[in-house]
């Protein structure tokens, strides 16, 4: 069957005269049922019929890849698709899973597992959110065994893209202990150091804890496992240390800032100290943005091309948070730091900006781009 003819067979006016479509073109999730639009199919020109609504994509290749799961129908050509180069068809059987993957977890988690860590940002992400919706302790249980044989992964390989996928895809299930659980059983066997440093901040993110080692995590664990506590008593104390991290930060937060404002009164020196400890305050990101915009500004070449050496030392400090990002996916710090060497007009830094032109993530070659605009 053509594609043309396939589009434009009677069956398809029976799909959108569904009640269904009228219920997915509102917005609500229900059972996609194509009714009568099957029942007057064979079974292969069904499935070439699905087949080709699939590859055309939109919200008729949602409704296609979403039967095709369902019924278990070709599963080999929905792994050929997912292996493949087809994004449209690809974006079709990751939405479609949001849906339909908990009917059929370990299937639906090898459809997804083939996205994460795709080099196609739009396919990565949307793999990522379809893994937040497999609700089975089958799939907790198979991302920790995942990840530990992905453990050694660098950064910049697929296996490395696809091991962050797969945490910040278990940071997205409905059981944030379950999910924690998993993570710090990851962290008791040697890790790649930029694999364990984002399941660590993983980690922080979902429980509003810092420990700045895996053995820290695991003690801290033990400790939650023998309390027995139920999802919401764990809900309540995770909401209770974000509070009050919350206002540590905004403590720490004014005191750099008064700071700040004190060492701008004609001592550069004081300057440049106050603003390296705010470069480092990892947990509290507006500090770091503040400090690396105020850099920036110190470090601009002036109008009569004469250096001083609080500029050399605000350079040199912007430089040295450059090649600690050099090597991560994306970092905002990062890109900031190129924005502000970027706008310093210093011809000197243009081997540190072109080096990120090759950079593994679009948004940090943009970065750059712009930054050797300025």
């Amino acid at each position: 069957m053509s594609h043309a003819r396939s589009v434009a067979a009677p069956p398809l006016a029976l799909l959108f005269a569904t009640p269904l479509v009228f219920g997915l073109l509102i917005g609500a999730p229900a059972p996609l049922q194509l009714g009568q639009a099957w029942a007057q199919q064979s079974s292969n020109d069904a499935e070439e019929w699905f087949d080709d609504l699939l590859l055309e994509g939109g919200d008729k290749g949602d409704l296609a890849a979403y039967e095709l799961f369902m019924r278990q129908i070709q599963p080999e050509r929905l792994r050929q698709i997912m292996a493949g180069e087809n994004t449209k068809a690809q974006l079709c059987i990751l939405r479609a899973l949001k849906w339909a993957g908990r009917a059929h977890p370990r299937a639906a988690f090898e459809l997804v597992d083939a996205g994460i860590g795709a080099p196609a940002e739009k396919i990565d992400d949307a793999a990522t959110r379809a893994l937040g919706f497999l609700e089975d302790p089958w799939v907790y249980a198979e991302i920790g065994r995942r990840l530990a044989k992905l453990r050694y992964a660098r950064p910049e390989t697929p296996d490395g893209r696809k091991a962050r996928g797969l945490v910040a895809g278990i940071a997205r299930l409905r059981y944030p202990m379950r999910a924690t659980g998993v993570l710090v059983r990851a962290l008791s066997e040697r890790m790649e150091p930029s694999l364990e440093r984002h399941v660590r901040q993983t980690l922080e993110l979902m429980t509003a804890q810092r420990f700045s080692s895996p053995a820290q995590w695991q003690a801290w664990w033990k400790k939650v496992q023998e309390r027995e506590l139920t999802p919401s008593e764990w809900a309540h104390e995770v909401v209770k240390r974000r509070s009050e991290a919350q206002r540590e930060i905004e403590r720490t937060a004014e005191e750099f800032y008064e700071r700040l404002l004190a060492a701008l009164a004609d001592k550069p020196q004081q300057l440049l100290r106050e603003l390296e400890r705010g470069l480092s305050q990892e947990e509290i990101p507006d500090v770091q943005q503040r400090a690396i915009f105020e850099l920036g500004r110190l470090g601009r070449l002036p109008d009569d091309g004469k250096t001083t050496p609080e500029r050399a030392q605000a350079l040199k400090l912007l430089v040295n948070r450059l090649k600690t990002g050099q090597n991560l996916e994306f970092d905002p710090l990062t890109a900031e730091v190129i924005k502000a060497l970027g706008q310093t007009g210093d011809a000197s830094l243009l081997a540190e900006l072109t080096h990120f032109l090759n950079h593994d993530s679009p948004r940090m070659r943009m970065a750059a781009v712009q930054a050797l605009a300025e």
